[in-house]
Formats: structure tokens, C-alpha cells, sequence
């Protein structure tokens, strides 16, 4: 899983980043509206936290963006906030769910994943190409039925390409995927992983196919069976 949060108290930000890493997701920040309008496009995120209060600018005028500009990912508004027609107006704008400060960083956490699980039910958790089925709602990457074990980069690699069956996703966009936007992930990185990744799905009927200078394509292989094991220089 990986969320982005929305808040201009840094401190209390690193606090709710901290606590989404511990249980194994990936966690972004940003503190304010400009920097929150360019991430909120990035369609990877799976969640955003968002605080209301930016500074001159409010989260509601970000929120009613996103929803104008046709994004579906899922907000869940974090504000000391509490008033009913501040809930209403947001709801009514599209947030999926509404939470005031203060609160517990349990129930934040319980939020998150009641917010996500509802959106993948909806949307399907199911990735497929051929015999490799990677499932979202619980992580995990089955090759004819058998779990194959990977780690979460690995995992986030390849959800980003088997989303993408046979059309080429860039180098960036994978780095920004997997690692995020505090990393600083390399290309060589990437390299190492697509390696061990192609090993993983071998037996899966689908190839990774590197196109130079740009990024990686997921498709099944043909009917000859070969694969592209060159790597992205």
C-alpha cells in the first residue's frame, strides 16, 4: 500500500508516517497546497490523509480538484475540523471518510485499510497475465496457484507492470512507484530488481521486455516461448 499525506504540521506528519511504515506500507508527505496538487495527480497512491487547513489555501479547494479532474483515489480528511457542515461539504465534494483531530493513531491505521479494502473490492484486486496472478488485497504473487515469495519492491514492480500489461512503463515511473518520493532509488536498483523479478515469474507464461533508453513492458510471451533478458541501459 502506499499513501500520501497532506499536512502542513510536519511533526505530527513524521509521527503518521512513522506509524504507516511500521506495518510494512510505503508513506509520503507534503506540507503544502501547491507542492499536495502536483503529488494528488500521481495515480499510485492508494490513500490520501488530507488536513483541511493549508496555510491560505484549503484542503476542500484540493479535494473538489481531484474530483473535478476525474481522480479516483480515495481521501480520507485528517483536520481539527469538527464542525457538521464542514463533514458535509466534504463528503459532498468526495471524501471517503472524515476524522478529527485529536485522534488515535489506531483508529487512523483501522481507517486506512477499511478505506482501501472497500476501494479494491470495487475496482477488482486481481492482476492477471497468463498463469501470474498478483493479488492487491492481500499482497501477494501466485504462479498457477502457488504463492511465489517476493518483497514489497518486488511486489510494487511488478503490480505497476502487470497494470500496464503490453504497454511500456517508464523507468521514472517505476522508481516513483516502488521507492517514492523521499528515496533515492537508482536505475542500477531497478535493474538488480527486474533481474530477480524475471526469475520469480519464470514458468508464468509472461516476460518482462526491456525497451532501451525508456523503460519495461509485462506481456505474455509468444508462441516460441522466448524471452528478453536484456536489461535498460
Amino acid at each position: 500500500m502506499k499513501v500520501l499525506i497532506v499536512e502542513d504540521n510536519i511533526d505530527l506528519a513524521l509521527s503518521i508516517k512513522d506509524i504507516i511504515r511500521s506495518k510494512g506500507w510505503l508513506a509520503d508527505f507534503v506540507s503544502n497546497f501547491e507542492d499536495a496538487k502536483y503529488a494528488t495527480k500521481d495515480k499510485s497512491y492508494d490513500i490520501v490523509i488530507l488536513d483541511l487547513m493549508l496555510g491560505p489555501k484549503d484542503g476542500i479547494e484540493l479535494l473538489k480538484n481531484a474530483r473535478e479532474e476525474n481522480l479516483k483515489t480515495p481521501f480520507l480528511i485528517l483536520t481539527a475540523r469538527d464542525g457538521i457542515n464542514d463533514k458535509l461539504t466534504a463528503f459532498n465534494i468526495g471524501a471517503d471518510d472524515y476524522l478529527t483531530k485529536p485522534f488515535d493513531m489506531k483508529e487512523l491505521l483501522a481507517r486506512i485499510e477499511a478505506i482501501v479494502r472497500r476501494t479494491r473490492q470495487t475496482s477488482g484486486a486481481e492482476l492477471i497475465c497468463n498463469k501470474l496472478v498478483l493479488d492487491t488485497s492481500n499482497f501477494t504473487i501466485q504462479i498457477d496457484g502457488k504463492v511465489i515469495p517476493a518483497t514489497k519492491k518486488q511486489f510494487l514492480i511488478l503490480e505497476k507492470l502487470i497494470s500496464n500489461v503490453g504497454r511500456v512503463v517508464t523507468v521514472e515511473q517505476l522508481l516513483s512507484y516502488a521507492w517514492g518520493i523521499d528515496e533515492e532509488p537508482s536505475s542500477f536498483s531497478l535493474r538488480s530488481h527486474i533481474r530477480t523479478i524475471r526469475k520469480l515469474i519464470d514458468g508464468s507464461g509472461c516476460q518482462i521486455r526491456t525497451v532501451y533508453g525508456i523503460g519495461y513492458s509485462i506481456e505474455p510471451k509468444d508462441s516460441s516461448g522466448k524471452t528478453e533478458e536484456t536489461d535498460w541501459d
